[in-house]
């Protein structure tokens, strides 16, 4: 897995923790599953110091939700997901956002504390518009024992 970051002073030891309040699945070491959609995210998420850096992760551990390649996975996570998307209408009588869903998994679902991580995709740009014909897969990792190694591979420019 690929982790990025914008290039530092120091090369990283280990991965940053994202805290932003977007975070899709709460605060966690957020991976990319294919080199490509690290340096894209690089490219144009990573644009403080005008240069990213990505680092490989090694990540083993039987207590990950796998949404991607695990049919029973991604229904319970589905299944999840649609609970709390009901569960916030109710309450707040309002059409919700994915920000709402973002602070609802972070506050009350608490999976970083039951799981070592997630890993889902999303729909990523891809040459031919509206032909997504590839996933664009992401880890959120929660607890860092379950990260065997981590190292350097490469640096670019925003």
């Amino acid at each position: 897995m690929f982790h990025t970051q914008e290039k530092r002073v120091e090369r990283l030891t280990q991965p940053i923790r994202c805290t932003r309040p977007d975070a899709w699945l709460g605060y966690g070491y957020y991976f990319w599953g294919d080199l490509y959609d690290a340096i894209i995210w690089g490219r144009q998420s990573k644009k403080n110091t005008g240069e990213y850096e990505i680092y490989k992760g090694v990540v083993e551990s039987d207590n990950i939700l796998d949404t991607v390649f695990s049919e029973e996975g991604y229904l319970f996570f589905l299944e999840m997901i649609n609970q709390v998307i009901a569960d916030c209408e109710k309450k707040s009588g309002r059409r919700i956002g994915t920000n709402d869903v973002c602070r609802y998994i972070m506050k009350k679902a608490k999976w970083d504390k039951s799981l070592d991580g997630v890993m889902f995709a999303d729909t990523p740009n891809t040459e031919i518009e509206k032909f997504n014909y590839r996933k664009r897969i992401q880890l959120v990792l929660y607890k860092l024992d379950s990260l065997m190694s981590f190292e350097f591979m490469k640096e670019g420019r925003c």
